[in-house]
């Protein structure tokens, strides 16, 4: 029904061959390569599947999200990292790479790396799909409340009725049509 491609096009990720997105007061479609960029700097995202690179710690996965910003000191990265993966429960395996994790530990290292730059929007992708139901129900809560305590809007993709309970408003997407 055009879940995905719904997220990847308002997080500026693929680009618009008709209509219209805007972001955060900015329209995408006729957006150049650089505010296309600052546009992506203000969402995280939340992948159906964690994307966690396997030679990378949980930490170092964490930070890479911030080695992009020039803004931040690289002595800074790990202070902030770890701070976000004590925030999802995570510290003690802040140095465990991804296959020594359970698939909840993997979403909350993902959810960590969305959050650690503070953006805007976060934009979650049935981060529940390969959990279990009081797994994903916590993955849920740890990110709502994460997303609250920044003052970040969350848009969340689900096909599973038990995290609608959650949501301040809920939007149907059938056939490429919101409603």
């Amino acid at each position: 029904s055009g879940k995905t491609t719904f997220l990847t096009l308002i997080g500026a990720l693929r680009g618009l061959q008709n209509g219209s997105v805007e972001l955060l007061g900015q329209e995408l479609k006729s957006a150049k390569p650089v505010m296309l960029v600052e546009a992506r700097r203000s969402v995280g995202f939340v992948f159906q599947q964690h994307h966690l690179l396997p030679a990378f710690t949980a930490c170092e996965n964490v930070q890479l999200a911030l080695a992009v910003d020039p803004g931040i000191p690289s002595s800074k990265c790990r202070t902030r990292a770890l701070e976000l993966l004590a925030a999802v429960g995570m510290s003690e395996h802040a140095l465990k790479r991804p296959a020594q994790l359970s698939g909840g530990q993997r979403q909350r290292v993902a959810i960590a790396r969305a959050l650690v730059r503070r953006p805007q929007v976060i934009l979650a992708d049935e981060p529940t799909a390969s959990l279990d139901g009081a797994t994903g129900r916590e993955i849920v809560n740890t990110l709502q409340n994460l997303a609250r305590e920044d003052n970040c809007g969350l848009i969340l993709i689900t096909h599973d009725p038990r995290m609608l309970s959650i949501a301040d408003r809920l939007l149907h997407l059938e056939d490429g049509i919101l409603s």
